[in-house]
Formats: structure tokens, C-alpha cells, sequence
């Protein structure tokens, strides 16, 4: 029985590991109006990750102070599905905030 080279599947969650710490990088450079939109209107809904920042922030301070956003809206940059098209969108979407 043969095992099948691992090395491609490491390179591509490298890969992915990258793009998402920029994601998570770039959080900080956003401005404080745009942060909240964007983790109010998140370019990919996630039910279950929505859910998660609502428990996190039973309060709702996401809804007016960016400081808040900016750590709350790190999770769902951690939690999202990682496959190409999510993490494609929430590029995207930061691009157009930066």
C-alpha cells in the first residue's frame, strides 16, 4: 500500500494560513465606520458564526465602537470556512475598505 505525498496539502494550508493572518492584519488598518459595517454585512454569511460574536458581545458595543469590532471581527476571519471562494470575498471585501 502506497501513502500519498502529503507535501501538496501542507503548501496549500500554508498557503491558506497566509492569506487568512492578512485578513487578520488588515482588520487594523480599516477605519473605524467601515470595520462595523463590515463585520454587520460580512461579505459571507455565517450562521454559526454570527452566533458565536452575539455571545461574545451580548451588549452589542459592535454596533458602535470600532476598538470592539476590530477583535470581534477576528473571529470570523479564524472560524470562516477556509476554501477559495470565502476567503476570495473576504479579500475583496477588504480590499475595497483599505
Amino acid at each position: 500500500m502506497s501513502e500519498t505525498d502529503p507535501a501538496p496539502k501542507i503548501r496549500q494550508f500554508a498557503r491558506t494560513q497566509q492569506r487568512v493572518e492578512i485578513l487578520l492584519n488588515l482588520t487594523d488598518k480599516v477605519s473605524g465606520d467601515a470595520v462595523i459595517q463590515l463585520l454587520q454585512t460580512p461579505p459571507v454569511k455565517n450562521e454559526q458564526v454570527e452566533r458565536i460574536v452575539s455571545l461574545r458581545d451580548p451588549s452589542n458595543q459592535r454596533a458602535s465602537k470600532p476598538e470592539v469590532v476590530r477583535q470581534l471581527l477576528k473571529m470570523p476571519l479564524v472560524l470562516i470556512p477556509r476554501d477559495m471562494a470565502t476567503l476570495g470575498a473576504w479579500e475583496k471585501a477588504m480590499e475595497k475598505l483599505i
